[in-house]
């Protein structure tokens, strides 16, 4: 399909800016849109990254909404998880903290009552070979704990004969019923007889991830 391309005159400075301060605002309703109404905090002390994602959730069960705060890792990759008090603060000491592997680029933090929070990452994210995974993380026994997990793919990679080879598949993990469930194609998810222990997020890695959650080729 061909395209139509519009040339365009040279922007002047002022419309420059005025088109960054509408990207801004657009980029500030969607984040407030994402995070259920609460505008992210984007206040970081000197020693700590900039935070990608922040939602307000009762993760300690006191009744007052707590700041679970995820920021991007330069190094290694993966994220780090904040869990700040009631308080609202970023800045002050987290009440838990721990590094995520997660794949791909975290896209969505949201809100899982009664107190969990839900992450949200992917690769590709739609494309040709895409993958998401998301993590159900709660707040037990004073560390952030991994209460459900889901994993899904959709690969479709072009054949030498011109064909188009497609895998499609998810799983689904509750741990804490130690339930799960798994499809292939465009079955639906059904039970397997494996049962799963809850894991602490800072002992979460790729090699952690169950068969169930790999698609058939064999990549990670």
């Amino acid at each position: 399909m061909n395209r139509i391309w519009s040339v365009l005159q040279p922007p002047t400075g002022a419309s420059v800016r005025r088109l960054l301060a509408s990207l801004l605002t657009l980029c500030a309703a969607a984040s407030v849109a994402r995070s259920g109404g609460n505008v992210p905090d984007t206040h970081a002390s000197e020693d700590q990254p900039e935070p990608a994602l922040t939602v307000r959730a009762d993760l300690d069960g006191d009744g007052r909404d707590d700041v679970f705060v995820v920021a991007a890792n330069p190094e290694p990759s993966g994220v780090t998880l904040r869990l700040f008090s009631g308080a609202g603060e970023t800045t002050g000491r987290p009440l838990a903290e721990a590094r995520l592997s997660i794949e791909g680029t975290p896209v969505d933090l949201e809100a899982t009552p009664p107190d969990m929070v839900t992450l949200t990452g992917c690769t590709g994210c739609g494309a040709n070979l895409s993958t998401e995974e998301s993590f159900s993380i709660a707040y037990r026994g004073g560390g952030l704990v991994l209460s459900a997990y889901r994993r899904s793919w959709d690969l479709n990679r072009p054949l030498s004969s011109g064909e188009v080879e497609t895998r499609i598949g998810s799983c689904s993990i509750d741990f804490r019923t130690g339930k799960a469930s798994a499809s292939q194609d465009l079955d639906d998810e059904q039970p397997v007889p494996e049962r799963y222990t809850a894991i602490a997020i800072a002992d979460w890695s790729e090699d952690r991830r169950p068969p169930i959650c790999i698609e058939p080729d064999g990549r990670q």
